[in-house]
């Protein structure tokens, strides 16, 4: 099945198990699988009480 999709993203939320890590507020966005690009981690800020991610290489 993971031979079928062109691009794989995992969802990492470092602070689901520590609420008062350093990183609280942040989620990783972790290219597993880019069939036309590169791989990659990019950090973003989750603002999960409005739904979206926002980059954080841009505030």
């Amino acid at each position: 099945m993971k031979n079928d999709v062109s691009v794989v993203v995992k969802v990492e939320l470092p602070d689901a198990d520590e609420p008062e890590s350093a990183r609280a507020g942040e989620a990783d966005l972790v290219i597993e699988k880019n069939r036309f690009g590169p791989t990659a981690r990019v950090t973003v800020a989750a603002q999960l009480h409005y739904s979206p991610f926002v980059d954080m290489a841009h505030t």
